[in-house]
């Protein structure tokens, strides 16, 4: 299997709850309202396979059963390094996380797309409900990561 239809397969197989159904964005499954969305905006910013599937993983070690480990068995070691450098660290300071992954070429154009989607999604939650205080928060969270990292990115 090529190297992001099996990154699909796995984002798909490994989202789910703890009753087999669908993780959740809002309305849509976390796959498609997030996931492929990121990935599409890595595709369109001219990313290698290699990006494109770590961009259908970059949440999976956070959010999932998916570790690290069988990111590096199933998909490689540049992969593996990406979705690493994507994963927030426990206790890591968001601002740290920030720098570190504006240090991997491959993880800050994913983290670009990421925060990209969620700022889109934030403002649109803030639309629908302008005195929605986490919205605002995330609006503004999303802002400064997209400038930081626009720098290199666009």
């Amino acid at each position: 299997m090529h190297l992001v239809p099996k990154a699909q397969a796995f984002a798909r197989r490994f989202h789910v709850r703890s009753d087999g159904s669908p993780q959740m964005y809002g309305d849509e499954t976390y796959y498609d309202g997030h996931l492929t969305p990121v990935a599409l905006l890595v595709e369109a910013f001219g990313g290698s396979p290699q990006q494109i599937a770590s961009a259908y993983l970059h949440d999976a070690p956070e959010d999932t059963l998916l570790t690290l480990g069988a990111v590096m068995d199933e998909f490689g070691y540049v992969v593996h390094r990406t979705v690493d450098a994507l994963t927030r660290r426990e206790d890591e300071e968001y601002d740290d996380y920030i720098r570190r992954v504006i240090e991997d070429p491959n993880a800050r154009l994913i983290k670009w797309c990421d925060a990209s989607v969620n700022y889109k999604k934030s403002i649109r939650s803030l639309v629908d409900n302008p005195d929605d205080e986490k919205a605002m928060y995330r609006v503004n969270k999303y802002r400064i990561v997209l400038a930081s990292l626009g720098r290199y990115v666009l």
